[in-house]
């Protein structure tokens, strides 16, 4: 599919190709993240973002688009015995503007070749950042999932290959690549990893070793379980993942704490700081709602997720019964709890 001159201006909200340097893309930074200042930056990188998702993706990249979550890249591996998972390192940072440059001329409407270069140049730095010394794409702008999803499916469809021949199960989310088959002589083997590092190195990349996981008959990650009958395997969350949801409704059923005690054990470590910093006088009122709205938003955020297994589960038959009887269980916990907090 190729985009024309027309949609990139109305997406960009511009009338020509020298107004795309016009767009302030001014940012500030923040625990590795890239926060763009400019609303109409921000807007125009959205809008960037619906227009490259019309773009058909591998069927293997399961991150950032439209009816997908993150249960999807777990599901294809079900039937495995033996699980590989593999983790690029600085993914993102990892893709460069001549790359996405690159990919912009091929998906570019024109006759004028010359029109076409210079729009995909400029879009390129228009999504990029600088990073010692190279323009990369950055965590936080609104289309960069979009265009890391675009930029890395030639070496997605390379993967597949390799994995169709060896009678592996591949997928991605983002930086997290995952492998399964019915048997260990190639997914375990140094070969197939090497294969997969000489793929992504023709994108500058590598892989990140400390996060390299090799498992048989069961797999956790990300707070994540697949493991059951060989065969007919099951997603669950694990022990950790749950963690804190339980201590939560120990915390307000059995001890009764108050928000700000829950608050201060569970989500906020530096409420002290956040006191001293507030200048006006009824500032223990402030911060007795604003524990209480925190641990409310938590309660509904964990119900929310809870929910979405189940819902998907209603989908594919993937949770094991046990298992789904427990998250039932929580979620109605939960339901007391957030019900008394709807009744004052």
């Amino acid at each position: 599919m190729k985009l024309s001159q027309k949609e990139i201006f109305k997406a960009l909200q511009v009338k020509s190709i020298d107004d795309i340097k016009n767009i302030s893309s001014d940012f500030s930074f923040k625990d590795g993240f890239y926060i763009p200042k400019d609303l109409k930056y921000k807007t125009s990188s959205q809008n960037l973002s619906k227009l490259f998702s019309k773009i058909p993706l591998s069927s293997a990249a399961k991150a950032y688009r439209k009816n997908h979550s993150y249960f999807d890249f777990f599901r294809p591996h079900l039937g495995g015995e033996y699980f590989l998972r593999l983790d690029i390192k600085a993914f993102f940072n990892s893709i460069k503007r001549e790359q996405i440059e690159d990919l912009l001329i091929s998906h570019l409407k024109g006759k004028n070749t010359y029109e076409v270069k210079l729009l995909a140049k400029r879009i390129s730095f228009f999504l990029t950042v600088e990073d010692d010394k190279d323009q990369v794409l950055p965590i936080g702008f609104p289309a960069s999932p979009a265009v890391a999803n675009l930029v890395f499916r030639p070496l997605d469809i390379a993967i597949e290959k390799l994995c169709h021949d060896k009678k592996i199960i591949y997928s991605r989310y983002s930086d997290d690549l995952l492998f399964s088959s019915e048997n260990s002589s190639t997914i375990h083997s140094n070969w197939f990893e090497t294969q997969i590092s000489y793929i992504i190195s023709k994108l500058d990349m590598r892989l990140n070793t400390r996060k390299r996981i090799a498992t048989t008959d069961t797999i956790s990650l990300n707070g994540y379980v697949i493991s059951g009958e060989s065969l007919n395997k099951k997603i669950s969350f694990s022990n950790q993942r749950l963690r804190i949801l339980k201590k939560l409704i120990h915390y307000k059923k059995v001890r009764k704490l108050p928000d700000k005690v829950i608050a201060k054990k569970l989500f906020q470590d530096d409420l002290k700081s956040l006191y001293s910093s507030l200048k006006f006088v009824e500032k223990d009122i402030f911060l007795n709602t604003f524990c209480r709205d925190q641990v409310i938003n938590k309660l509904r955020g964990f119900r929310s997720y809870l929910i979405s297994l189940l819902n998907y589960d209603d989908l594919y038959s993937c949770v094991q019964s046990e298992h789904r009887g427990h998250i039932s269980s929580l979620i109605e916990e939960l339901n007391t709890i957030i019900l008394s907090y709807d009744r004052g």
